[in-house]
């Protein structure tokens, strides 16, 4: 049976007063001796001065498939200093002299993807952020179990299994010059589980594989609906408060016998390539002139502005009829939307775009039949169908701004 934290916290403090834990020598790099209790290290926000040699931890047990595991928590900093990169435990033969996987049959894991790091240390660098636990496989004789539900880690015998890109990421933070082993982010804490040493290279495989094919992704449309901190985002679900129903909050595209108008990634879509200081980077921000509310006003006005827009308010026609009829209900037709108007309305005062934007979008003849669309320089109908690539994209944009350009509009 479980002591209860009291208990624990009563046996261990006695057991270290009748066991005083003996030094590892000089050579060993200090620490505690392999097998002996120390007092456990404090599961709190504060760096423990964790040297070369093993620190005991509080460990929860889990049991499943017939495979005991153990999970415990570390600061940041114990993270660099106990965990490490799963071809530490390949067998010498998989990898060459650079660290590389010659040999995938012998690996449970793939090799870290480069930017990858850089991308997770700057996400860390946010307000907002938080990590899923690392699971790591135990070197042999790295991890010791001890009485009063503790487990002692040797320093660097954890092998990420999954999260060895969460783990490097940590790294790369820590060893910059913002987030050193003294920074506020080097006391933050990360559940750590640790599965057995003698699993074999086959069942970690298998698990590495599980755990990374079976999780779906989540659709871009709920990513835009959940992200607080994207500006777009932000916008976009500004757009569906006023939008309400008209707009399919979890699809790519509106489904057929629906009302809806468009998606919400059909918005999101639309308001970057408006607004965005650079379409194709994601998180570049809104561009120098614009505010979001800016951006808002004129895509909300886009929107208003297609045609049978009332009819689909009021229920009389359906996305498949509009689809079929009109070629701007299309994603490629919200993207060159944003990229035309973000040229063509810098003639305009900032003030104006919504009022000039809802004239350039009535004088377009939206007809998909229309030979503009079909012009073989510049194919956006391709085989009968809209086509959904860059190019596409882009000679939809080119026919607007043509278009826009020439048109006799006032803001």
């Amino acid at each position: 049976m479980s002591l209860t934290k009291e208990q624990r916290e009563e046996a261990i403090k006695k057991f270290v007063k009748d066991n005083p834990a003996k030094k590892l020598d000089q050579a060993q790099g200090g620490g505690v001796a392999h097998g002996e209790i120390k007092e456990p290290v404090k599961q709190v926000a504060q760096v423990e001065a964790v040297d070369a040699g093993p620190s005991t931890f509080y460990a929860l047990d889990s049991s499943m498939a017939g495979i005991d595991a153990h999970v415990i928590i570390m600061t940041m900093k114990q993270v660099v200093d106990y965990v490490t990169y799963a071809s530490d435990l390949y067998d010498p033969s998989a990898i060459d002299e650079k660290g590389k996987v010659i040999d995938p049959l012998q690996s449970f894991q793939r090799n870290i993807t480069p930017n990858r790091p850089k991308i997770i240390a700057d996400y860390l660098r946010k307000e907002l952020h938080f990590l899923p636990p690392i699971i790591c496989i135990a070197a042999p004789d790295g991890v010791t179990v001890g009485d009063y539900d503790t487990v002692t880690v040797a320093a660097r015998s954890l092998a990420a299994l999954d999260g060895q890109h969460r783990y490097a990421g940590i790294a790369s933070l820590l060893a910059s010059a913002d987030g050193g082993p003294d920074s506020d982010f080097a006391k933050e804490s990360l559940p750590i589980v640790i599965l057995p040493s003698d699993i074999s290279i086959e069942d970690r495989q298998q698990i590495f594989a599980d755990v990374n094919r079976n999780p779906k992704t989540v659709s871009k449309s709920l990513n835009i609906l959940f992200d607080h901190r994207d500006p777009f985002a932000i916008i976009s679900q500004a757009m569906v408060d006023s939008l309400g129903e008209m707009i399919d909050l979890t699809r790519t595209a509106p489904t057929a016998k629906s009302s809806n108008v468009a998606s919400l990634s059909n918005l999101y879509n639309l308001a970057v390539n408006f607004g965005a200081q650079s379409p194709s980077k994601h998180g570049s921000g809104i561009r120098e002139g614009l505010t979001s509310d800016n951006v808002l006003s004129t895509c909300l006005a886009v929107v208003e502005a297609l045609p049978s827009f009332d009819r689909m308010k009021s229920g009389h026609d359906t996305y498949a009829a509009c689809r079929a009829s009109f070629i701007c209900y299309s994603s490629t037709m919200f993207q060159a939307i944003g990229l035309a108007l973000s040229h063509v309305l810098k003639k305009w005062s900032i003030e104006s775009y919504a009022n000039a934007t809802a004239q350039l979008m009535a004088v377009t003849p939206w007809d998909i039949a229309n030979p503009i669309w079909h012009h073989e320089q510049t194919p956006v109908v391709v085989a009968g169908k809209i086509g959904t690539r860059k190019e596409n994209v882009s000679a939809a944009a080119a026919v607007l701004e043509n278009l826009w350009f020439q048109a006799n509009v006032t803001g």
